[in-house]
């Protein structure tokens, strides 16, 4: 009877929290190595269903398997045939960019948001079996009982990891500059230090660690490689520096290379240095004699080289913006790529119509994915880029892709498989950043070149039938009637009636408070919604476009981006996820939910009840807004005595 008690105490007390109180549940890792990330308010949550791609930031080998980090994942490839590398597995979403990956045996340690440790015994299903935080998490390397991680401005974390499902933190140093990575010989650990050159740190105690040596390198260093006597700094625009560390405390540069570009990672083979070039791809370097480091192979064809491993055959490059790449090393001078898998990579708009996500990849167009299961989305074509692919608007059987510096795309899509451009429009489009299609015309913002109006009634001969150029760095526009809103910067939102497109006219306009500057605007009915950044979301009455009112705002800073649905409105807020403001009364918006992603939302689509966040470096997520109690579903079946 007594227990009895307790347990309808507990679920009164729960049912109280769900319908009255905001519980923010944040768990890095629950019992099952999974994590979630929810605030619950009002019986109202949302839940992570699926994600996608991102940037493609960590790579390690290990006998036939590559790992590397893709967006907030760890992914496995089987690379037994290099030339057709093949997805295995990937992990549940973590917390941040995977930045990097390092495999001791049948574990992973991956530094994203902190340090992650995975048993990867069975590369098909990797299970996160400890977590230890570290903000910032940018590099690991693995020595011993110790994994030694750099986390930018906080510094270098010493983490005790010799029971890996209980890492625990045992030294932190914080060095001068932003810790990018360590490479670590003996009792030393050398730091890549950014701006600060490479520091040099005793070890021995790894509860006392104590900076004992620098040398102030002329570049950014963002990696270090030690080989006997010398450190070999890839210091970005510097290139390469050859250090002689025999003496840790007084350092001295013997050698150095410009000629690899802007190194970023560096891995030592033999007589041979390997390097990671931003733009300029691979690069190796002969190092037998290190005060003269001479190139002797390249390799050019990559978006951005950021990460790389190395193999007796092969060298594997993340290629940031282009995925896994796979090149054979056999002949350093005669380099040729073999093997190549990519996924969706920065996400910076997405569309949806007819079971399908549009999305616009900056660096590589336009990607069609999959989203009949929402938690298994899967890509099925994309179409290649002529510049930076930034918004989107599909109409019909066409996408209107516009690409900062190369104009107005119109791809056919009838086929989802099979993208095709058919036409184009880049004569007096510049720095484009939004389109709207309505009817025969898209309505194009430039930050150059102010409202570009698109006749597109032949998709394939699109032209310009007029213009408006608004003061300030028009940034987005919604049309409905006949009217365009342009919200540009720090002008706020501009009003133009648009009913002749050959002479769009100015008839109103509002300025946000503070004159904070506007990144984004929705017209549903009579109200324009914006995200005014540092002003957080303004609600603007419009039945009167020639004098818009501003009736309510949610002053949450950061606002970049509003899409709305039905009573909601859902605003983008950057690095700070994204929030969901009931709107049903336009004078008193009030946040409901609140989502966290692993890196900066762009912007935002709404099908029925899914909510898919365009994240730049994380990718696509997918996440469904319903009115449950979660707080219930989870607890209830542990109070009970039985497993969730």
């Amino acid at each position: 009877m007594k227990k009895q008690t307790v347990m309808i105490f507990m679920v009164a007390v729960l049912l109280i929290l769900a319908t009255s109180t905001a519980v923010y549940v944040q768990s890095p890792e629950d019992l099952g190595g999974q994590q979630k990330t929810q605030l619950l308010t009002q019986g109202q949550s949302l839940e992570l269903v699926g994600q996608i791609g991102g940037i493609t930031a960590g790579i390690t080998v290990q006998g036939n398997y590559a790992y590397t980090g893709i967006g907030p994942r760890l992914v496995i490839f089987d690379i037994s045939n290099p030339s057709q590398p093949t997805l295995v597995s990937q992990s549940n979403v973590l917390s941040g960019i995977v930045y990097d990956v390092v495999v001791m045996g049948n574990y992973a340690f991956i530094a994203a948001s902190g340090l992650h440790i995975f048993d990867i015994s069975n590369p098909s299903q990797p299970m996160q079996i400890g977590f230890q935080q570290a903000s910032g998490a940018y590099g690991v390397t693995v020595v011993g009982n110790y994994a030694y991680v750099t986390s930018g401005a906080n510094g270098l974390r010493i983490i005790d990891i010799s029971n890996p499902t209980q890492p625990q933190e045992v030294g932190l140093y914080d060095t001068s500059g932003a810790a990018f990575r360590v490479a670590v010989s003996g009792n030393y650990a050398y730091v890549a230090d950014g701006s600060f050159g490479l520091r040099v740190i005793n070890i021995s105690n790894p509860a006392q660690p104590i900076e004992v040596g620098y040398y102030d390198t002329p570049g950014n260093a963002r990696d270090v490689a030690v080989s006997g006597e010398y450190a070999y700094v890839a210091d970005h625009l510097s290139g390469i520096r050859v250090i002689n560390i025999s003496n840790p405390a007084q350092p001295t540069e013997v050698g150095f290379t410009t000629a690899v570009g802007p190194a970023t990672r560096v891995i030592l083979s033999g007589t041979y240095a390997y390097v990671a070039s931003e733009f300029a791809g691979l690069r190796i370097l002969n190092i037998s004699n290190p005060a003269q480091p001479t190139i002797t192979g390249s390799f050019s064809s990559v978006r951005w080289a950021g990460n790389l491993a190395i193999t007796t055959n092969y060298a594997y490059i993340a290629d940031w913006h282009a995925g896994l790449r796979i090149i054979n090393i056999t002949n350093p001078s005669q380099l040729t790529q073999v093997g190549h898998h990519h996924m969706p990579g920065y996400i910076n708009n997405t569309a949806i119509m007819g079971g399908y996500a549009y999305s616009t990849d900056r660096y590589l167009g336009l990607r069609v994915m999959n989203i009949a299961n929402p938690a298994q989305p899967t890509e099925i074509s994309s179409i290649g880029s002529p510049g930076q692919a930034y918004s989107l608007a599909l109409s019909g059987n066409y996408a209107y892709v516009v690409y900062e510096f190369s104009g107005l795309r119109v791809i056919d899509i009838s086929n989802s498989s099979q993208p095709t451009e058919v036409g184009f429009y880049d004569q007096t489009i510049g720095f484009a950043r939004d389109i709207a299609v309505v009817g025969n015309h898209a309505y194009v913002v430039d930050r150059s070149n102010g409202l570009r109006i698109i006749n597109i009634s032949n998709p394939s001969q699109p032209t310009e039938t007029g213009f408006y150029n608004p003061p300030g760095n028009d940034e987005a526009v919604a049309v409905s009637g006949s009217f365009a809103y342009i919200v540009s910067g720090n002008s706020g939102m501009v009003v133009v009636n648009v009913s002749d497109p050959t002479q769009p006219t100015l008839v109103g306009s509002y300025a946000a408070p503070g004159n904070a500057f506007a990144y984004d605007v929705t017209v549903v009915g009579s109200y324009a919604y914006l995200a005014a950044g540092t002003a957080g979301l303004r609600i603007v009455d419009i039945s009167n476009p020639t004098q818009p009112t501003e009736v309510g705002s949610y002053n949450s800073t950061g606002a970049t981006g509003v899409t709305v649905s039905g009573s909601y409105a859902y605003v983008s807020y950057g690095y700070s996820g994204l929030r969901v403001i009931d709107i049903s009364n336009p004078t008193q918006p009030v946040e409901i939910d609140h989502f966290l992603t692993a890196s900066s939302v762009r912007a935002i689509a709404v099908s029925n009840d899914y909510i898919f966040a365009a994240s730049s470096e994380a990718g696509l997520y997918i996440l469904r807004f319903g009115e449950s109690i979660p707080l219930l579903e989870t607890y209830l079946p542990l109070i009970m005595g039985s497993n969730p």
